[in-house]
């Protein structure tokens, strides 16, 4: 699902790459000073691409809803990859001539280096790029006028520093249960563990339902906490949504809240733990953290202090887009959360489409929103925003060009935003190694080592951390990859 789940945000992890090349202590930065060329062409075209950089985030964000700012970016990027094909070709040359270099008479390396380069080759490559960087700087001055704001993610995406804007915390309350399908299995095992009293020799153990965004995490812990079975196990129930930013202190005071635990306002941290402490003595307590992303181990043991007092049998419930969240938390169990089959797609799909209609009764919608439902490859979130899309719009022609479009690139659909947070948050190095997986068909199975090998081809993997070879960096990769659900792994086989 890379093309999906990216779209116009490889550009940004493309970009690291190129700031990489242009480094001082880079190849081709030494070339320049070597051969006495413009080396300021460089410091120009890096110091454009930081303010190109600037605005991606928001430019990427409102493509979808902008022609003219993803036209913008198109030619945008169309000019990053002439740039960075210049840079290549520079950095090929000064590494064949180096390597030429070293197979001299050592009295000859060091002026062969130096003095055997091809003037034609460096005017050339010269001319080219201050044509890339006048193309460059014109787009860049094109920004003002698109109203591309700098640090911004257009609003209800990420911003500066990664933080997220407007987005709605989620509650403990149930949507209607009638139209949630292919969960009872799910459910079902989550409530045998949190019935366990067994589960683990410790008061409180931790159950960590993993899946990426839109799969209906939250969903099932919601069928899960307003389970009749669990007001007969638990005393004492709260629900917090975490989100991106974990605060110790305020999940604290939420979770006090939850339980009718009077709180002045002006508690610090150690007086709000000591009285969830004493709340918690001998009680058996079920706690949801829905949405956690930090993998913090020492952050998250810091939360877990006073639940040490509770009754045994005691369970937290968490809910995360990454597997390592899971493991900091010590979790006794980890559920993945699978996509949804066919039928139970279709189910969803027909509650939200046809919901005031019946679905029989017309057949030639049917036909073209089952091919629909298959675009959406399981995904809950992608099911349910198509079909309140076309809730209103019974035409044969509407639903053929929804089948037909670019459906993740729609404007009323909430799907972009839900998977493409989970790609803002990869760190830098995962990041252009995944935008790189965009190359390659939905549902490709992709050899792991090949992979590797054009990751080092086309330096996005380097052999200079620590005493890693380059099949372990690969493989780490690929392992952080599949822990935050962006790969699956199948024996040997990765598929993007």
């Amino acid at each position: 699902m890379a093309a999906e789940v990216v779209g116009g945000a490889f550009l940004s992890a493309f970009l690291q790459v190129i700031f990489d090349r242009l480094g001082p202590t880079s190849t081709i930065y030494n070339y320049f000073r070597s051969r006495k060329l413009e080396d300021r062409l460089l410091e120009n075209l890096h110091i454009t691409l930081i303010s190109v950089n600037k605005v991606l985030d928001d430019a990427e964000a409102r493509q979808y809803t902008n022609s003219h700012v993803k036209e913008w970016l198109q030619k945008l990027k169309h000019a990053v990859y002439v740039a960075d094909d210049l840079l290549d070709k520079i950095a090929t040359k000064a590494t064949r001539l180096k390597i030429e270099a070293e197979t001299q008479p050592a009295t000859s390396k060091v002026r062969c280096f130096f003095n055997c380069f091809v003037n034609p080759f460096d005017k050339r490559m010269e001319a080219r790029i201050q044509e890339a960087l006048d193309v460059l700087e014109f787009l860049v001055k094109q920004k003002d006028a698109l109203g591309l704001k700098e640090g911004s993610g257009g609003g209800s995406e990420v911003g500066v520093g990664g933080k997220v804007s407007s987005r709605l915390p989620t509650t403990s309350l149930l949507p209607d249960e009638s139209g949630i399908y292919g969960r009872d299995g799910d459910k079902e095992k989550i409530i045998r563990l949190l019935l366990d009293e067994n589960l683990s020799r410790d008061p409180v153990s931790v159950i960590s339902v993993v899946g990426m965004g839109g799969l209906g995490k939250t969903t099932l812990a919601q069928l899960v906490y307003n389970d009749r079975r669990m007001k007969d196990q638990f005393q004492l129930k709260a629900w917090v949504c975490v989100s991106e930013e974990f605060d110790v202190f305020g999940i604290t005071k939420t979770i006090l809240s939850a339980l009718h635990c009077p709180i002045t306002g002006h508690e610090d941290l150690n007086q709000l733990q000591l009285k969830l402490q004493e709340k918690l003595t001998g009680k058996k307590l079920l706690l949801v953290l829905d949405d956690v992303w930090n993998d913090q181990k020492s952050d998250l043991e810091s939360l877990q202090v006073p639940f040490r007092s509770g009754a045994s049998g005691s369970k937290i419930l968490v809910t995360t887009r990454d597997k390592k969240v899971a493991s900091a938390m010590v979790s006794v169990e980890v559920h993945r959360i699978a996509l949804l089959n066919e039928e139970d797609g279709w189910k969803l799909f027909e509650e939200h489409a046809f919901k005031n209609n019946d679905a029989s009764s017309c057949s030639s919608l049917q036909a073209i929103g089952k091919k629909i439902v298959e675009k959406c490859d399981g995904l809950p979130l992608a099911i349910k925003s198509l079909g309140g899309l076309l809730q209103t719009k019974f035409s044969e022609k509407y639903w053929n060009e929804i089948l037909e479009s670019e459906i993740w690139k729609l404007p009323k659909s909430n799907i972009m935003p839900a998977l493409r947070l989970s790609y803002h948050y990869l760190p830098s190095h995962l990041k252009r190694c995944f935008a790189f997986c965009s190359i390659f068909p939905k549902d490709f199975e992709i050899d792991k080592v090949s992979l590797i090998q054009m990751w080092m081809a086309e330096d996005l993997i380097h052999c200079n951390q620590g005493n890693k070879s380059v099949g372990e960096l690969g493989n780490g990769i690929l392992d952080e990859l599949e822990s935050r659900s962006f790969v699956e792994k199948s024996e040997e086989i990765m598929t993007n």
